[in-house]
């Protein structure tokens, strides 16, 4: 009986060593930067996946009620980022727009299995040029309240996303001042 019990106790040690090696081969996995924020900025609209105005908008912007704003990013994939794209057929990012220190909208701007499918050659001549790719994509929220929002562009596993000259996560905030009328030269 107490020889079971030792054996079942060293069986029961090697599974939680295993299980515990498996979780640390997976942190590690996780950690791993599947890509960086290159550019970004609040707009207008979005043409040929270009920001409009080319500049974008910084400080404050007045809307008026139901009125869209965009948030432009392009994303430059590294090595991770391909090799997950590759092995899902999708490449999951978000953009959480936020309001008083609340997550108000997460929306989905990854690479999905349909982009996948219609631009994988061209996704993997770039990559095979550069190291790296980049895709261009955006968000849109028309419910915006009067005050400061902020976008944060996360990955995958939920990790908030830097650039490449900076460790800090991309988070740009800008104020909301309501308009109830003009025309959209007086407002922009």
């Amino acid at each position: 009986m107490e020889n079971q019990r030792k054996s079942h106790n060293k069986n029961l040690l090697l599974v939680l060593l295993i299980v515990f090696h498996g979780l640390a081969i997976v942190t590690v996995c996780s950690s791993q930067e599947l890509f960086q924020v290159n550019s970004f900025v609040f707009c207008g609209r979005v043409e040929n996946h270009l920001p409009i105005p080319q500049g974008g908008f910084s400080g404050s912007i007045e809307v008026r009620q139901g009125e869209s704003l965009y948030f432009w990013t392009e994303i430059k994939v590294l090595a991770e980022g391909m090799t997950m794209l590759k092995s899902r057929g999708e490449l999951p990012i978000l953009h959480a727009w936020g309001y008083k220190g609340t997550i108000i909208t997460p929306i989905s701007i990854g690479i999905t299995k349909e982009d996948w499918h219609n631009n994988r050659d061209l996704i993997q001549w770039q990559f095979s040029q550069l190291g790296y790719f980049t895709w261009r994509t955006q968000s849109q929220n028309t419910c915006l309240a009067t005050g400061t929002w902020y976008v944060s562009v996360v990955d995958a596993n939920g990790n908030p996303v830097s650039t490449p000259n900076s460790p800090v996560a991309v988070r740009p905030s800008i104020q909301i001042i309501q308009n109830s009328g003009g025309t959209d030269e007086q407002n922009r």
